[in-house]
């Protein structure tokens, strides 16, 4: 088994809140606070185009790794496994639906015993370099990590779909192989 870290490339394009006050409403939710009945669907804006910021992309980097969001076409393909581990929070760019991804499943799945740290500046707080995941947890298609919430970690079944349907916009970084753990 194989997981990864998910986030949106910005090669791409970098989405933002267009209402800045409706922005900081939400700030700090994403660590797998599930706010679905509260969420006021709100209109993003393009903050940043990277070098392939005119093509057209299914996953969309919103707020510099504080999450993403799935154009239509994304959401038909991954919506099977995504519900019930995360929300779908309708967003609008340019008359364009698009889903707000917000992982609820937080999982205290790490062996910390075997896990690698490194302190980084500048609060010189511990950071994991090599992550371990308890073997015998029956992890879900996409969720959070107790220790570092704003996350998205997916499954090996997750990234196949994503290349199965051609998708693009994302980066996928393998923080653990089972195979190859000690």
């Amino acid at each position: 088994m194989k997981l990864f870290r998910l986030y949106g490339s910005q090669d791409y394009i970098s989405l933002y809140y267009k209402n800045r006050d409706l922005g900081k409403k939400y700030v700090g939710k994403f660590i797998g606070t599930a706010f679905y009945d509260e969420w006021e669907k709100c209109e993003a804006e393009v903050r940043f185009k990277g070098k392939w910021g005119d093509k057209e992309i299914d996953i969309m980097d919103f707020g510099g790794l504080m999450g993403v969001a799935l154009n239509h076409k994304a959401k038909s393909k991954l919506e099977d496994l995504i519900l019930p581990y995360s929300e779908l929070l309708p967003l609008e760019l340019e008359g364009e639906e698009l889903y707000l991804l917000n992982p609820v499943v937080v999982l205290d799945c790490l062996d910390l015993k075997k896990c690698q740290t490194k302190k980084t500046p500048p609060s010189y707080n511990e950071k994991i370099t090599k992550y371990v995941f308890e073997r015998e947890q029956n992890y879900p298609p996409i969720f959070r990590i107790k220790n570092e919430p704003r996350k998205y970690i997916v499954t090996e079944e997750f990234t196949e779909r994503l290349e199965k349907n051609a998708l693009v916009g994302y980066v996928l970084n393998e923080l653990w192989d089972s195979e190859n753990a000690e």
